[in-house]
């Protein structure tokens, strides 16, 4: 018969009464170590069943040894805290609960069960099957000789082993506080490996939008493993947050563990648990550390960023537990110095310093991850803000970047929650928005209503250009859309002003092409194939040949002239225009020196001057130097200006005109009536001719049409200012009778001759005389 020892005589005791039991053991056995000590049996305190307990489980098939073990270890403190005791009956049943819960810290194990080596397989199915390595075993055996306690230490994962009738209250209680304590080391090396883990994550990932919650849920679980705290009772709030200016007094919270990870990234309030608000809130203001009985917050301070970090303990924080935070605290808060500084770095990179809104790179990557999470239909609209330079120029750039914060703030505040709004670049704002929830009418009205801006009611137009992502197409990520946005942008503003296009299948290929022209324009202009052709002016009196305007052509590598309104604006948008342009200043110039001595030596030659030019100062400079280097009348020289330019700088402009007259060069207006501010400044620019704009006379004879009416007012107004007047392409004996009869002077056009190379003109200037 198997002695059960101390089993028995304490299920004597539950038999006969606990109390009568206990006046007898502490009036005959008090001496004896192996009778058990009962506690009372009302739970000491309140504050105890608050405490965390550690969860045991007791296997054994006979009830006997679960009902003594209850007996034993009730309200038993151990390490500072209570057991919990789950029972299983048989080895099967507890591989059943310990798969269902894995949170206990101690096995009190049965060797023999259902099988002479149940607890023995139960030991492999906890270690190998189940994966739990951190739960301590004690194997209690009656029945010693099947299983050898050398071997079973040796080959088996456990922390004690011992036989029934060994385990007093003392002793059962000594090998529980040695397994728990061993269990609290490896949990908290473990937090500890988990925690340092997170922070060299944080580390490689500082430049990713979650590099500060990442570091910050290492420190949290740091601190957990540091003082055994639970990691869903640990909450990190800061001052502030990186790259937002809006509220740099506010409490956000940047890493939190369990139901608390929720408020990650909101306001202190969003955590919804008023006391540790307080508590926060609390330490913020003083700025030390908070220790209490059941929750503490630590302060941390460095290169001016504060945070405080929550522990609920459950429990007061030993002293040395206090002293290691505190110097935990101190060495991490450099850390989160480096982290916020990358952080705000990261964040500088992708957002507008102005407005705060994604900046070109970070809009980029905002479409990528929309259409990441989920794919669809989304439009993407390119807003260039109307004549923004002119409002900096007048009102200045702190203005204009009030003008910049109005515009994204209506369009944030009208805009639908889905839509997203960033500035890429400049003066363009974009819009990200579901197609069938934003139109791109509906974004054009919102600057229809003027605009409030220091005092000022402004009104505010865009141009704009538009894309849409197709699911499966080619160009479905943020690069490609926002390429395609543009072209459709630069389309417009190639337009009018105010206007709008949508990108299309075709402006992809326009935008190559004209990429491919503006390459071979660089390259012809190296090689030098463009030429000068000449167009003659007529004096309508005489019939007389009285000048010419020189015309550049591009003359393409198999012959063929390729015409000036296709490359010459591809000259300006590249820049080749300053180039071309003081070419044909000198070309021109030197055509004059060689018809000096010929028939056509008293014409005067009429040379086109664009607004970059003007503007980069490369005009007077080019027309005086080829004027001494050739040596030919100044006189005969004219500069034709388009209205358009005048506009651009009129003060630069003007003065450029100025100086042109004073060296006794004519000035020509051209395209004259085509503005809307050339009456206004046409007395203070000193111009020698109006050039009347071909559309005025294209439609001269044809019933309906007002234009007939505008040319002659333009003539009578030439005569008024006493200036010469053009009429541009003339092209029919009637346009020319028109003209003659409102008495303009001199007449331009096919009707005549096209353009024509120096050698042509020359010989056909001779065969009209």
């Amino acid at each position: 018969m198997v002695e059960y020892g101390i089993i028995i005589r304490a299920y004597l005791l539950q038999l006969i009464g606990i109390r009568i039991i206990k006046a007898m053991v502490k009036r005959n056995l008090e001496n004896d170590s192996d009778f058990l000590e009962f506690i009372e049996e009302v739970s000491p305190a309140d504050k105890q069943d608050a405490l965390i307990p550690w969860n045991i489980l007791v296997v054994d098939d006979d009830t006997q040894v679960h009902e003594t073990t209850t007996i034993a270890l009730r309200n038993a403190i151990i390490l500072d805290r209570p057991l919990k005791l789950t029972h299983a009956y048989s080895a099967q049943e507890a591989e059943r609960i310990l798969g269902e819960t894995t949170d206990f810290a101690v096995v009190l194990l049965d060797v023999v069960m259902e099988s002479d080596a149940a607890g023995l397989c139960l030991i492999h199915a906890i270690r190998d099957r189940l994966g739990l390595t951190d739960v301590r075993l004690i194997l209690r055996t009656g029945q010693p000789g099947y299983a050898p306690e050398l071997e079973v230490i040796r080959d088996y994962d456990i922390n004690d082993y011992r036989t029934k009738s060994e385990l007093s209250s003392t002793r059962l209680i000594t090998s529980l506080t040695a397994a728990l304590r061993s269990y609290d080391q490896i949990c908290s090396l473990n937090y500890s490996r988990a925690g340092l883990e997170k922070m060299v994550k944080a580390s490689a990932d500082l430049f990713e939008n979650r590099g500060i919650k990442e570091f910050a849920e290492g420190v949290l679980t740091q601190i957990s493993g540091l003082i055994g705290a639970v990691p869903g009772g640990i909450v990190c709030a800061k001052r502030g947050f990186p790259g937002d200016n809006h509220d740099p007094d506010g409490l956000y919270i940047i890493g939190a563990m369990g139901h608390f990870a929720r408020a990650i990234n909101q306001p202190l309030s969003a955590l919804g648990a008023p006391a540790i608000e307080a508590d926060i809130k609390q330490v913020m203001a003083e700025r030390c550390s908070l220790f209490n009985t059941e929750r503490n917050v630590l302060y941390l301070q460095s290169g001016g960023q504060e945070e405080a970090v929550y522990i609920a303990t459950g429990r007061p924080v030993r002293a040395v537990d206090q002293r290691l935070l505190e110097v935990f605290g101190t060495n991490i808060s450099a850390g989160f110095a480096n982290v916020y500084l990358f952080q705000q770095l990261n964040f500088l990179a992708f957002h507008d310093s102005l407005t705060g809104l994604p900046n070109r790179q970070g809009l980029l990557e905002l479409y990528d991850q929309l259409q990441a999470e989920q794919p669809k239909e989304r439009t993407v609209t390119l807003l260039d803000i109307d004549h923004f330079s002119e409002i900096n120029d007048a009102l200045g750039m702190s203005f204009g970047n009030e003008v910049l914060l109005a515009v994204t703030r209506r369009l944030r505040d009208e805009l639908p929650d889905s839509a997203h709004v960033g500035r890429f670049g400049g003066d363009v704002i974009a819009v990200i928005a579901e197609s069938d929830k934003v139109s791109i009418d509906f974004i054009i009205n919102l600057f229809v209503s003027h605009f409030d801006i220091t005092g000022y009611s402004l009104p505010v137009r865009v141009t704009a250009g538009s894309a849409s992502s197709r699911d499966g197409s080619k160009y479905d990520n943020g690069a490609q859309i926002f390429q395609y946005a543009g072209m459709a942008l630069s389309r417009a503003k190639r337009g009018h002003r105010g206007g709008f296009e949508r990108f299309v299948e075709n402006l992809a290929v326009e935008s190559r092409q004209r990429l491919n022209m503006t390459s071979a324009l660089k390259q012809a202009v190296s090689a030098k194939q463009l030429v000068l052709y000449y167009q003659p002016k007529i004096d309508l009196q005489s019939g007389k040949v009285v000048g010419a305007e020189a015309l550049a052509r591009w003359m393409g590598e198999q012959g063929d002239l390729i015409p000036p309104n296709i490359f010459i604006p591809l000259a300006e948008q590249s820049g080749l225009i300053i180039e071309i342009g003081e070419w044909v200043i000198n070309e021109a110039i030197g055509q004059m020196k060689r018809w000096a001595n010929t028939p056509l030596g008293d014409l005067h030659i009429a040379i086109n001057v664009s607004a970059e030019q003007i503007l980069a100062g490369t005009v007077i400079g080019p027309v005086r130097a080829a004027i001494e280097q050739h040596q030919i009348p100044a006189t005969q020289l004219e500069i034709e200006i388009t209205e358009s330019v005048v506009i651009e700088d009129f003060d630069k402009v003007t003065n450029c005109i100025q100086v042109l007259h004073d060296m006794g060069i004519g000035v020509a207006l051209d395209d004259f009536g085509t503005g809307f501010s050339s009456l206004s400044y046409l007395q203070r620019l000193a111009i020698n001719t109006l050039k009347i704009d071909r559309a005025f006379i294209r439609n001269i004879g044809t019933p309906g049409q007002t234009e007939e009416r505008i040319a002659e007012m333009i003539v009578a107004l030439g005569k008024l200012l006493n200036l010469t007047t053009v009429a541009e392409g003339i092209e029919t004996k009637e346009q020319e009778a028109l003209a003659k009869q409102w008495g303009c002077r001199i007449g331009q056009g096919f009707l005549y001759a096209a353009p024509m190379s120096p050698d042509k003109f020359e010989q056909w200037v001779v065969n009209r005389h």
